[in-house]
């Protein structure tokens, strides 16, 4: 399970070497009791009808159970109707995300980041593992509850109940221990598929406003917190890791972040250059002689911006700077627009004042941009 029951990871990077053994493909055991789980979940609720959705999602989970210890297993992805973020799977394959996980992704790289993590989950058969750790439910009883489903004996009777306790035990989420094995396995399945893992940390930082924002700090799941803490610690492993693996993180490759875009804008009977960022302008640019438009200067601009801020540019590294003949905002160290005469003449300020102004516009474009989680 992913969503806002997702729980911290502390684990080794190295546990994956202590992974048991599991057969390339879904058991018979596993595959009967996903197909009763799923059937009993989808008599229930109602399913998202969306073909290409459908197919972007399935095509995802395919590419990632190729790349794990179980590569013969056949995902099937569906999606339930339901607003609030989730996510979960039962063994043999099938998974399930609700409409409201899929609406904060921006990206393949977020979605894989959930699918991963449900994957995981199916690799390990913790859903199995969680029942059998109940007693009542050992694995000698399980499988000769799934052998008997076309019987009529006293044991197939065990059935529904079996099915029952096992949505019930994924969807209220598994213990620490699988939660941060699913999170280490996936996040090397995120690798070895080709997905950007930044996804999984930019969604769990989506999940953990979207629980600020819905209960004013405290979660729903502090209930929880001896198996189950809040989602800052995942977040603090993630960075970690992927610090050590020296990937850099850089939010807006899988998050869709604000674009710079240049406009023409009339100032009475002036045609001036317009640079935004979403609905922030940054600077509104004059014609300077007769080959550079404030157009093509505010195109020059934006073309720059966006490469920066796709490199992961931060605030700290955009400053105000001037000689003797030059006022202009620097970003690392280059020159990201110069403030001309023609600058200041359209906005009645001096060159300083200008790009003073320039510079707030910015500094409110990148807190924007963290708000989008895209900085």
């Amino acid at each position: 399970m992913i969503a806002i029951v997702l729980v911290s990871v502390c684990a080794p990077s190295n546990m994956q070497k202590k992974a048991e053994t599991f057969p390339p493909e879904a058991t018979p055991e596993e595959i009967e009791l996903g197909k009763q789980a799923s059937s009993a979940l989808e008599a229930k609720e109602k399913l998202v009808n969306d073909p290409e959705l459908l197919n972007k999602i399935n095509n995802i989970a395919q590419k990632l159970g190729s790349v794990t210890e179980r590569p013969k297993i056949k995902y099937t992805v569906k999606v339930i109707e339901r607003q609030v973020p989730n996510a979960f799977t039962f063994p043999g394959g099938f998974i399930y995300l609700t409409k409201g996980l899929i609406d904060i992704t921006d990206s393949e790289h977020e979605i894989a980041a959930v699918l991963a993590h449900e994957i995981a989950h199916n690799v390990l058969r913790h859903a199995l593992k969680a029942m059998e750790a109940e007693r009542k439910w050992t694995p000698a009883i399980i499988a000769a509850i799934v052998g008997s489903v076309a019987s009529s004996g006293e044991i197939a009777r065990q059935l529904p109940l079996f099915v029952g306790s096992l949505i019930e035990s994924v969807m209220l989420g598994y213990s620490r221990k699988f939660e941060q094995e699913a999170d280490v396995y996936g996040l090397n399945y995120l690798i070895k598929a080709g997905f950007n893992p930044v996804g999984m940390l930019t969604v769990f930082e989506k999940l953990e406003r979207i629980e600020t924002l819905s209960y004013g700090g405290q979660t729903i799941w502090q209930a929880y917190t001896s198996t189950h803490p809040g989602l800052s610690d995942r977040i603090s492993w993630v960075k970690e890791r992927l610090n050590q693996l020296g990937i850099p993180i850089v939010r807006r490759t899988v998050v869709a972040g604000g674009k710079a875009t240049a406009e023409e804008e009339k100032i009475g009977d002036t045609t001036v250059g317009v640079v935004k960022v979403r609905t922030t302008v940054f600077c509104k640019l004059a014609t300077v002689g007769e080959n550079s438009t404030g157009f093509s200067r505010a195109k020059e601009v934006a073309e720059k911006l966006n490469k920066l801020l796709d490199a992961g540019l931060k605030r700290y590294e955009v400053r105000l700077w001037k000689d003797d003949s030059k006022v202009a905002i620097k970003a690392r160290d280059d020159i990201l627009v110069e403030v001309t005469d023609e600058d200041a003449k359209l906005h009645n300020l001096t060159k300083l004042q200008l790009a003073e102004k320039w510079l707030n516009a910015l500094t409110h474009i990148f807190l924007a941009e963290q708000l989008y989680g895209s900085d």
